[in-house]
């Protein structure tokens, strides 16, 4: 017995590329989640991009205030340009994400998550705790891709 979790994609071209004659598809994988508050209850479902190139999570501001979270420390965010003025300070903290499976139950994974001070900020998964629990598969020319967590 397994569960799944379904991951969708999210296909386009860069019309700034395209403009180049540059016709390479982007690809993300997207995930519904919603978050544990601090009631035990549930945030709203959201899309979140499942990022398996960052280690943690990454919540905008308006949704990590709503959460059950535990600060653990301060960091930075840095993307692929190393300046000062494209840092981005970041608390981080622990919080519960709760996926969709696809026999309508929910699967709860604790996260370790980047929490911006800023609401423009993409919706994040990272893959570190999740890559732990779950097998990734990824079949992009028949459009399926999950999360599957087997049980013994």
């Amino acid at each position: 017995m397994s569960t799944r979790i379904p991951l969708a994609f999210e296909e386009f071209l860069d019309p700034h590329w395209a403009q180049q004659g540059i016709t390479a598809l982007i690809t993300r994988l997207v995930v519904r989640v919603a978050f544990v508050t601090p009631d035990g209850g549930s945030t709203e479902e959201r899309k979140a991009v499942f990022d398996t190139g960052a280690p943690v999570a990454l919540l905008p501001l308006g949704l990590w205030q709503r959460c059950a979270v535990t600060i653990k420390g301060e960091s930075v965010l840095r993307g692929v340009i190393r300046k000062r003025e494209c840092e981005l300070p970041v608390q981080i903290g622990e919080v519960t994400c709760h996926l969709p499976a696809e026999d309508g139950s929910t699967v709860s994974v604790p996260l370790t998550a980047y929490l911006a001070p800023v609401e423009d900020i993409a919706l994040l998964l990272g893959c570190d705790r999740l890559l732990g629990r779950f097998q990734v598969v990824i079949d992009r020319p028949h459009k399926a891709a999950y999360l599957e967590e087997l049980s013994d």
